[in-house]
């Protein structure tokens, strides 16, 4: 079995799950595909998504990479138990409980979370918060022009035009980023909505059980995506300030 570490998501999103991880243990290997041909999960049914991602671990696989850090919330909120009983071999590493796991108790009693449609449709951020504190009211949030717009390199105007037009009217005391692709609108959301944000990538690096090592080189990163390798080592270089590499990985889908 590989010493790697295995990241999925459907783009640009688990990227910043990535960075998060390569800054907290720049000694770990990593490997992470981001699904860009089939982008944005949010848009299609579990159906279609567990044939994706099916696809994609059974790579994993071919490389010996059993531990899969899922940095997708559609994911993590659709298929889940799927993934768990078909790849039994695999450590899957969800992200939408250790993401509730991080709200201060006692604080919160009206919570805004951003979602893609498929996420907000399973309302698994809805149960485990209120599963967390009864007491707080969950206010889901469709947002499904979010991802389309970040993947495609719009421009900040344009992002920041959407955030107020989705948000318009909203009230809440706090809010969830239940996208991996939405810390990259963290600033429009709090010119918006003035509240605290929580979001995936510091509550996936305190819950994974991370190896202890005394290495004193640097891990290996290797991206891949199923699109455009060239396409997102550009977005990385512009949205994450990021020289890594990318290669285009072409899989039988």
């Amino acid at each position: 079995m590989s010493s790697k570490i295995g990241m999925i998501d459907s783009g640009m999103g688990g990227l910043l799950v990535l960075k998060a991880c390569v800054e907290a243990h720049p000694e770990c290997d990593f490997v992470f595909v981001g699904d860009q041909l089939h982008a944005p999960y949010g848009e299609h049914d579990a159906e279609k998504i567990f044939h994706y991602v099916t696809v994609i671990m059974e790579y994993f696989a071919s490389l010996h990479i059993y531990d899969i850090i899922i940095g997708c919330n559609t994911i993590c909120a659709n298929i889940l138990p799927q993934l768990r009983a078909r790849f039994s071999r695999f450590r899957f590493f969800e992200i939408i409980d250790p993401t509730v796991a991080q709200l201060p108790r006692g604080v919160h009693r009206h919570l805004a979370v951003l979602s893609t449609e498929a996420t907000a449709k399973t309302h698994a951020y809805k149960n485990a918060i209120q599963h967390f504190d009864p007491a707080i009211a969950v206010q889901e949030i469709a947002c499904p022009e979010f991802v389309p717009l970040i993947e495609g390199n719009a421009s900040a105007a344009r992002l920041t035009q959407a955030v107020k037009k989705r948000l318009k009217g909203v009230t809440c005391d706090g809010v969830v980023l239940a996208c991996t692709h939405y810390p990259y609108l963290r600033e429009a959301i709090a010119a918006c909505l003035h509240v605290p944000i929580y979001d995936s990538n510091q509550a996936i690096v305190n819950r994974y059980p991370w190896p202890v090592s005394h290495k004193q080189e640097k891990g290996s990163v290797t991206i891949y995506s199923t699109l455009d390798g060239e396409q997102m080592e550009k977005q990385i270089a512009s949205l994450l300030k990021q020289d890594w590499k990318v290669k285009t990985l072409i899989l039988d889908f």
